[in-house]
């Protein structure tokens, strides 16, 4: 049996971004976003069915040119968590606070082994910590502040 269809959809349902472009050695299409999704519906009710591409964070991140043994905690919290920071000299040391955009929330220099860092002024979501030396991120955490 063969089949035989007068409509192919190479990409549909609604995407974040997308563009061609061009150059000397050819031309190309990019999208960014859901590339298909099926609906159906029933007496029993709907269903949206598609394909999503997931965004994965690479958290815990060290420079193996220093030895940096740094935790947080409690995490996740709604108040607000402890940066320790050991055996480590904390001249020129400082964390940045990112949301998921990549918008900064807070960003402070390190004095102590022991760190506060206050999520009062946060929405409960997630975020990246990242601990930085000489300018240079050493260390960075997925941190998340619950209500």
């Amino acid at each position: 049996m063969v089949a035989i269809s007068d409509h192919v959809t190479a990409q549909s349902g609604p995407l974040s971004a997308g563009g061609d472009g061009s150059g000397s050695g050819g031309h190309f299409s990019y999208s960014i976003g859901q590339v298909d999704y099926v609906f159906a519906s029933g007496s029993g009710g709907k269903a949206f069915e598609g394909l999503q591409v997931p965004v994965e964070v690479t958290v815990g991140i060290e420079d193996v040119n220093i030895h940096l043994h740094a935790s947080i905690y409690p995490n996740p919290s709604s108040t607000e968590v402890i940066l320790d920071i050991e055996n480590l000299d904390l001249s020129d040391m400082n964390y940045i606070l990112i949301d998921l955009e990549g918008k900064v929330m807070q960003q402070n220099k390190i004095f102590s082994n022991h760190t506060t860092i206050s999520l009062h002024e946060l929405a409960a979501g997630n975020y990246l910590l990242n601990v930085q030396k000489n300018n240079q991120q050493k260390q960075s955490f997925k941190l998340t502040k619950n209500n």
